[in-house]
Order: C-alpha cells, then sequence, then structure tokens
C-alpha cells in the first residue's frame, strides 16, 4: 500500500525525536493511561491504570483491552490489555502494551501492587519492563523501571492522589516523573479535577477535568491539558458485567487523537 507524503515525514520526525530526545519521549509520546485518564485530561496520578494505590478500591475484579490511536495513524498506536484483582491480601494489577510500527516498536508489561494502610489510605508499587525495537540500532533496548502511588480519600467529597513514575530505572537518560492531584465531588453525578506533574527538567504539565454522570449507564468527560494545549473529550456506558470508554484528544497541530477500551467485571 502506498504512504502519502506527509504521513512519511510525520513518522520519521517523530522517530527522530525518539532517539535524539529519548529523556523525555518515554513519559509523553508512549503514555500508557487509560481511556478515562486520557479524556479527563490526560491524568496520571489520578488514573485507574498509572496509579497502583486506586487498585485497593476497586471493589470488583476486572480486565479490560484498549486501543489509543494517536493522531489516526496506525503505525503510532498502542495497544494494551490490562486486570485488576483486588484481594483480601494484596491488590494487584497488570498491564501489557504494544507500541509503534514494523521498524519502530515498544512492548512493555507492568505488575502493579497495592495495599490498604487504612480505610481512606493506600500505597501501591509498580514494577516495569520494556523492549525497544528500531532499525536505527543494531540491537533491542530492555529497560527495568519501578514507581510508586498513594491514594487518600479522608472522607466526604475529596480525594487526593500522588504517583511517581521511573524512581528507579535501567536507563539514565529518562528522568523520573512526580504527580500529584486532587478530585472533588460537587454532588453524586458531578466532580471536577486537577494534576499537575513535572520532570522537574524540562516538562510541566496542567491538567483539569470534569465528569458527569448523565444516568446511572452512562458518563461524559471533558478534560484540558495545557503543554500543550489540548482538550479531550469521552463517553463511557456501563452495564452489569461490561463498560466500554471513548476518548478524543485534539493536538494543536498534529490533530485528533482516540482510544476505545473495553472492560468485563467478574
Amino acid at each position: 500500500m502506498k504512504i502519502s507524503f506527509p504521513v512519511v515525514v510525520r513518522i520519521f520526525l517523530i522517530i527522530l525525536l525518539i532517539h535524539c530526545f529519548r529523556a523525555s519521549y518515554p513519559a509523553d509520546e508512549t503514555l500508557e493511561a487509560g481511556v478515562n485518564a486520557l479524556s479527563l485530561g490526560q491524568v496520571k496520578a489520578l488514573g485507574d491504570l498509572s496509579n497502583p494505590a486506586l487498585l485497593s478500591f476497586e471493589v470488583q475484579k476486572q480486565v479490560g483491552i484498549s486501543v489509543f490511536s494517536r493522531f489516526g495513524m496506525k503505525e503510532l498506536s498502542t495497544k494494551s490489555l490490562y486486570g485488576i484483582f483486588p484481594n483480601r491480601i494484596i491488590d494487584a494489577g497488570f498491564r501489557l502494551s504494544a507500541y509503534g510500527f514494523e521498524d519502530y516498536q515498544l512492548l512493555s508489561g507492568q505488575l502493579s501492587l497495592a495495599k490498604k494502610l487504612s480505610s481512606g489510605l493506600s500505597l501501591g508499587v509498580n514494577l516495569g519492563y520494556s523492549n525497544e525495537y528500531s532499525i536505527l540500532e543494531e540491537q533491542a533496548n530492555n529497560d527495568y523501571s519501578a514507581g510508586l502511588g498513594i491514594y487518600w480519600q479522608p472522607g466526604g467529597s475529596f480525594e487526593w492522589a500522588f504517583a511517581a513514575e521511573n524512581l528507579l530505572h535501567t536507563t539514565k537518560t529518562v528522568p523520573a516523573l512526580y504527580c500529584g492531584g486532587f478530585r472533588y465531588r460537587l454532588t453524586s453525578f458531578f466532580c471536577v479535577l486537577m494534576e499537575a506533574n513535572s520532570d522537574f527538567r524540562n516538562d510541566f504539565h496542567l491538567s483539569a477535568g470534569a465528569e458527569y454522570e448523565i444516568a446511572e449507564q452512562f458518563t461524559v468527560r471533558c478534560g484540558f491539558q495545557n503543554n500543550p494545549q489540548t482538550p479531550s473529550f469521552g463517553l463511557s456506558y456501563n452495564s452489569l458485567h461490561w463498560e466500554i470508554e471513548t476518548a478524543f484528544l485534539l493536538h494543536p497541530v498534529l490533530g485528533l487523537s482516540s482510544a476505545i477500551g473495553v472492560n468485563y467485571y467478574f
């Protein structure tokens, strides 16, 4: 199949950025957030797959799959399989992801563990592994990493979360990323949230979002991230055992990205 010239140019520029600016690439371009987190301004500490401490507040076991398509290009898509398994001993979760295309691929796996320290406080850790292949390098690169998360729900309508990614890692050029934010529930069906994240080098992001439950089965989400200025929007449908989520993000230069996820609860 013939590929148009603009598509080739975009792929080439992204590969070039990967290898020239690896310090910022893993935290942004290969973002592995859940679909709902993408629609809420690309939050991390308040995201269900990014902060392991949130596992302790899950009620049902679940498995799911998602696809995040960047800028309408299948070569830049991330496909994920994940699961969440709360239990009395220790809450656990996993995520397997594949990003890229024939000439550049990033395969990653993550194990999440969490435990409640009290009725409203939990602590969690993420253990990650990634395998990066590129035609520009002779051999694949392997990386191991670890991060942590804290989630606090003092009661009432307020929630606070903190997450740190890449606290420990084998790739020295990848900086640690620190994220913190809060969620405030104005009513039983409407809440707002705000989050900031930074690597204390070059990157600093502010995210804001809102979630409104139209009916018991439908939820509307919207959000905004300041750097770059990216509005987002999403919908979800819930039934007894199934949930379908969508997210749409509009980059100011590269255009529209979309994500869809399907979760099964048991």
